[in-house]
């Protein structure tokens, strides 16, 4: 009894050796007194982690992190306050940091409640977005013994030595004298902000800085400056005014974007680079660009309410020829960007990528000197009505009018070699292929296409229901992604492939009828985010089985037979709308809304539908 006591009592010792051997080889979270830690068993150091489950098990209150912690009868030093490590934890509101802690990681305290933050003189190393969505940190101060960083003048923020540089700020920051640049999101997403003064050395303004400070509303960029980041204010809805000063060069990707009250900007003499969106979405009525612009960035000013653009004369790379309202890249005659009041000159060869944006446009005249149109050139021109391809257009690239959700008629004028709208299909397909290329909420597919272009009616929220027609092989990458609207799809027997987000986020698609008898190929991402497990895929009867046994269509509510009262591929409809989107105005053949039903005899546009009068 005594020597099976005795084997017990080893056993149960290895058992505990090799447990703790293995704790200290695994990775995991330990949880102790409340707060979790990585653990390096080789370096026998611990790192502050982020808390998993949120909800209850949020930090809250203040949290006070010990110099060390016991792991299985160790002792391990905090060195690190880990990735996101006090994330969203919006009833903390003080963490007390030992000095043992060297490097405080990404994101460490975003989207806390802390009020005030003491950085011990320890810490060598913070990275980016430290106190991001931190709106009620009123109080940031470095211990004098750190070598690395300081809160000189009692400043409220967290200043790089080395550098001058101001790595993280609070809505109570006041920037010293000294500091020569901002850093990277130091003060990202700080909607306590409501004003702040640059000081007179300021160099650099980093990629992020004032990210979505929605209540800035004063800000003064000082004439030593020479380059704002991208996205540096990107979503300060609360500015008005920017005058860029002649001492800037470089005016970086998104800047300013989504400054949506930003109507008065003064672009400096010295600005040779405007990156791409770097005004977009902001409140600009007017610009005018100086003559030391070199580069301007697709979609730099996609401003809805802006109407007149000019390019200063002497300016070697663009101009504004016959007081167009645009930008035109002199040496390509290419449309870089327009607003509502662009009249496109004859001789431009080019439509650019994101050339109208977002304008608030309702008609355009595009001149049979065009050969291309870039991608996205009327993105999001909600209150286009009408577009007419002339027979010079070559080259169409993707998603040319996306979200133009009030366009209803689109066609290619007769003669074009390379594209046409047959059967009066409201819609481009390309002549060779027969791919429908691009089309709006009134377009239907003639029997003669065989494919459905990558992004054709994307963002058509409007469109109820859709027929692919008979003889369409392929419906191609995000054909119909975010149709918001549409409830049923009718795919007809030729279909084999059905490509990635072809049909992602309809999120109201209850019925797909199928009329394949060979299961059609389907992405992972064909269906993403449209619900497809409370729908129902109608099949034919003797491919029932294929389809719920394929990886991808079973993940459909129910697979049911077609019947004879199932709407038919093969018929030709036009797709049914919402109707309470649908325009009942009236328009010309140039895409102008008339005050009321025509009563002179011609040509005209109603409904999406061409109607002789």
């Amino acid at each position: 009894m005594k020597k099976i006591l005795k084997k017990s009592l080893v056993f149960f010792c290895l058992f505990i050796v090799v447990e703790r051997a293995l704790a200290f080889t695994s990775t995991g979270s330990y949880e102790i007194d409340g707060i979790y830690y990585d653990i390096n068993a080789t370096a026998k150091t611990a790192s502050v982690a982020y808390k998993p489950g949120g909800g209850d098990y949020y930090y809250a209150g203040v949290v006070t992190i010990p110099s060390t912690v016991p792991v299985a009868g160790e002792t391990f030093t905090v060195t690190t306050i880990g990735v996101w490590a006090f994330q969203s934890s919006p009833a903390l509101t003080a963490v007390i940091i030992p000095n043992t802690v060297t490097t405080i990681e990404e994101g460490a305290f975003a989207g806390s409640g802390i009020v005030s933050v003491t950085i011990p003189r320890s810490v060598k190393s913070i990275e980016g977005n430290l106190f991001t969505w931190c709106d009620n940190l009123i109080s940031i101060n470095v211990d004098n013994g750190n070598t690395v960083y300081d809160s000189r003048d009692n400043c409220n923020a967290i200043i790089k030595k080395s550098t001058k540089a101001l790595i993280a700020g609070c809505k109570n920051t006041i920037i010293p004298s000294t500091v020569t640049a901002i850093d990277k999101e130091a003060f990202r997403s700080c909607s306590g902000l409501t004003s702040i003064t640059l000081p007179s050395n300021l160099k650099s303004i980093g990629e992020y800085a004032f990210y979505d400070c929605s209540g800035l509303s004063t800000v003064t960029l000082p004439n030593s400056l020479t380059a704002v980041g991208d996205h540096a204010f990107d979503g300060c809805s609360g500015i008005s005014t920017i005058t860029i000063p002649n001492s800037v060069t470089s005016i970086g990707a998104g800047s300013f974007s989504y400054c949506s009250n930003l109507t008065q900007l003064s672009i400096g003499s010295k600005v040779s680079t405007i990156g791409v969106l770097a005004f977009a979405s902001a409140g600009l009525i007017s610009v005018s660009i100086p003559s030391s612009v070199k580069s301007i960035g697709a979609g730099a000013f996609a401003c809805r309410n802006l109407s007149s653009i000019k390019v200063e004369s002497g300016n070697t790379v663009y101009d504004s020829r016959n007081n167009c309202n645009a930008i035109i890249e002199t040496k390509t005659n290419k449309i870089i960007s327009g607003c509502k009041n662009t009249t496109i000159p004859n001789g431009i060869i080019e439509i650019g990528e994101r050339a109208f944006h977002s304008s608030d446009l309702t008609s355009i005249y595009i001149p049979n000197s065009v050969t291309s149109i870039g991608e996205s050139a009327f993105y999001d021109c909600y209150a286009l009505t009408s577009v007419e391809i002339p027979k010079s257009v070559s080259s169409i690239a993707n998603n040319p009018f996306i979200k133009c959700s009030n366009l209803t008629h689109l066609f290619v004028e007769k003669g074009n070699s390379v594209y046409d709208s047959r059967d009066n299909c409201n819609g481009i397909i390309e002549t060779k292929t027969n791919s429908f290329v691009a089309g709006c909420k009134c377009s239907f597919i003639p029997s003669s296409v065989t494919s459905i272009g990558n992004s054709a009616f994307s963002h058509c929220e409007d469109i109820n229901s859709f027929y692919t027609g008979d003889n369409v092989s392929t419906i191609e990458k995000s054909a119909f992604s975010y149709c918001s609207g549409l409830e049923y799809v009718v795919i007809g027997k030729r279909v084999t492939s059905i490509e990635g987000s072809a049909f992602a986020h309809c999120t109201e698609l209850t019925d797909i009828y199928c009329y394949a008898q060979s299961v059609p190929s389907l992405q992972t991402t064909s269906f993403t985010s449209s619900l497809i497990e409370n729908a129902t895929l109608h099949v034919p009867a003797s491919s029932i089985s294929a389809y719920s046994s394929d990886k991808r269509w079973k993940k459909f509510g129910r697979i049911v037979a077609l019947t004879d009262n199932d709407p038919k591929a093969s018929d030709i409809h036009q797709p049914r709308l919402n109707t309470n989107n649908v325009s009942t105005y009236w328009y010309d053949l140039k895409g102008h809304r008339l005050m009321n039903e025509p009563t002179q005899k011609g040509i005209y546009i109603h409904n999406g539908k061409v109607v002789k009068k």
